[in-house]
């Protein structure tokens, strides 16, 4: 699309004005019988949530997970806010707790938690501009690859690794043409 066409500077705009293209998901998958409510998976988040925002180019306010969001309890003086946990529980019957707490506040799941428990997200968000993104996907991935997952997979989603990987790709294709 030629530069000064203007749908590419709409999107141009867009994208600078509401930081389009700048997030990432980043996904720990465990299909064990408690799903991610395991205390080592739960572990991991945490870990990995702190790797992310310690990642070059990464926004630190805008990495969202389960390690580091509030839940709403009700209380007899009405809500209270409270971590879900303050350490990542140690025993299975701290996870489940865990678990009890975020199915009560149904606003996580299917956005930190999927609805059968087997996925925890992470959102990440970029700084700077879109087009930095794919840059910072490739320190974050340098990052996280050195925490231990475990039993659990990995999932990576967004622009910027979309960028980062096809055009990696794509070069190498280009190439070998």
């Amino acid at each position: 699309v030629p530069e000064n066409h203007p749908m590419r500077t709409y999107w141009e705009e867009a994208k600078q004005r509401f930081g389009l293209g700048r997030e990432m998901l980043v996904a720990l998958q465990a299909d064990g019988p408690d799903g991610v409510f395991d205390p080592e998976v739960l572990a991991t988040v945490t870990r990995l949530t702190e790797v992310i925002e310690q990642v070059d180019g990464v926004a630190t306010s805008e990495v969202r997970s389960i390690a580091n969001s509030e839940a709403m309890v009700g209380t007899a003086d009405g809500l209270e806010v409270v971590p879900f946990f303050e350490e990542p529980p140690a025993t299975r019957e701290e996870a489940q707790l865990v678990r009890k707490r975020v199915f009560e506040n149904p606003v996580f799941i299917d956005r930190l938690i999927s609805h059968d428990a087997t996925i925890a997200a992470i959102f990440v968000k970029t700084e700077g501009h879109a087009d930095e993104a794919p840059e910072v996907y490739a320190r974050l991935m340098t990052a996280i690859e050195k925490v231990p997952l475990g039993n659990a997979k990995l999932l990576v989603a967004g622009n910027p690794a979309i960028e980062y990987v096809y055009g990696r790709q794509m070069s190498r294709d280009l190439e070998r043409l």
